[in-house]
């Protein structure tokens, strides 16, 4: 009898007393992801579902009612897919795993991250450490991505920039959704308008920024820089822009309209703070500013002109 057991370890009984192949039911269940109810439709008894996800069995609960029919630590694929059984009928997915699905590589994934779901303000959905549930009333057309349904771009874009403190992180973000992507600065524009306010703040600074050819943190700095030295906008050229106690040259700024590019020589980060000298010419009359400055890059600290 135990033999037996052994040779087909993939058969249990439904309560009619029908065997059912177990190792067919991965090809019904996309990831091998699966609801406990849908499990129990096709004849399983609840009892021997849930005993086959006992500590050392060969299926798993990784939230109420949703399972995995293996039992090795679940992929992204299958945390993401085990989400969405979770937040059915209506959830979403948002938030950085979204953004991943559309091919963004600037918000990277932090280890063992809730999968962010969107549902309807309704809805009484509990959030677990695996997955956040997030209700809102602007329920979003979602998107099929690689398999999965996903909010628009400017909506997993602003769900992930509102929790972001540093500008550059948000920089990264609308420049490569913008640049790389194709997504057109109206539809951000209108997302942060439609939304919540709570966190848009520095998005809204940014993509002001970004779209004004701001792309990088240096070009930011040097921006704040010029206007807080109230140096002349338009078609100025400012030759010599320096930080004077720290390892970092700015060289070759050149000011087209709001377009700034700048070269930051040596590869070398702005330091965290420092002075900076910004010299330019107005007709034949020379500019010179100095100013103190905390770098964009690791604070939205506004930059001083120094006494």
């Amino acid at each position: 009898m135990g033999r037996m057991a052994q040779a087909c370890p993939m058969r249990t009984c439904s309560p009619s007393g029908t065997h059912i192949q177990l190792d067919k039911l991965n090809n019904l269940f996309p990831h091998h992801v699966a609801r406990a109810e849908e499990l129990i439709g096709l004849g399983l008894c609840g009892s021997s579902v849930y005993r086959r996800c006992q500590p050392g069995g060969p299926w798993q609960r990784v939230l109420p009612g949703v399972l995995v029919l293996g039992n090795s630590p679940p992929t992204l694929v299958q945390r993401m897919q085990a989400a969405l059984r979770y937040a059915e009928p209506d959830g979403v997915l948002t938030g950085r795993h979204a953004l991943l699905l559309h091919g963004m590589r600037s918000a990277p994934l932090m280890p063992d991250s809730p999968v962010h779901v969107l549902v309807p303000k309704g809805r009484s959905l509990q959030g677990y450490p695996e997955v956040r549930v997030e209700r809102t009333t602007r329920m979003p057309k979602p998107l099929m991505r690689k398999g999965f349904l996903v909010a628009p771009l400017e909506r997993a874009l602003l769900d992930t920039a509102r929790h972001f403190r540093v500008a550059e992180q948000v920089r990264r973000l609308i420049t490569e959704a913008i640049w790389d992507h194709g997504l057109p600065p109206e539809l951000i524009k209108a997302e942060l308008t439609a939304g919540s306010g709570r966190g848009s703040a520095l998005p809204r600074r940014v993509l002001a920024e970004v779209a004004n050819g701001i792309r990088t943190d240096v070009e930011a700095l040097a921006a704040t820089l010029i206007g807080t030295a109230r140096l002349p906008m338009g078609q100025s050229r400012y030759k010599d822009m320096r930080v004077m106690h720290g390892a970092a040259t700015l060289d070759s700024g050149h000011l087209v309209g709001q377009a700034m590019h700048f070269v930051l020589t040596e590869q070398q980060r702005l330091p965290p703070k420092g002075a900076m000298m910004v010299a330019g010419t107005k007709g034949e009359a020379p500019l010179v500013r100095t100013l103190q400055f905390e770098n964009t890059a690791t604070t939205n600290a506004a930059p001083k002109a120094a006494p």
